[in-house]
């Protein structure tokens, strides 16, 4: 029996008897098909992202914010007004790491 299966546009599928859902193509997704603990067949698709880690939910999501931070050595930007962000600039141009 097949656990999941991920779809892609060249019309190829990648499921749980070809391999570890680590194993699959990383780009291209367009569905996901999975069962659930209760056997329940549930589809994912429409997002960027479709993360899943032994022991948590397969979900699809546009945000990787969340599961980024976690990692602790990616820095996020944030928009900012131009003054504001010119005030910053200015800073750090006169700002010798001393």
């Amino acid at each position: 029996m097949v656990d999941w299966r991920i779809y892609y546009p060249n019309h190829k599928t990648f499921d749980s008897n070809d391999g570890a859902y680590t194993d699959a193509p990383n780009d291209g997704v367009q569905a996901l098909k999975k069962r659930d603990e209760q056997g329940r067949l549930c589809t994912f698709h429409g997002h960027d992202f479709y993360p899943w880690q032994p022991g948590s939910a397969l979900y699809g999501t546009d945000d990787l914010g969340p599961i980024l931070r976690t990692l602790g050595w990616i820095k996020f930007g944030a928009t900012v007004d131009d003054s504001h962000f010119r005030d910053i600039l200015a800073r750090v141009s006169e700002d010798d790491l001393k």
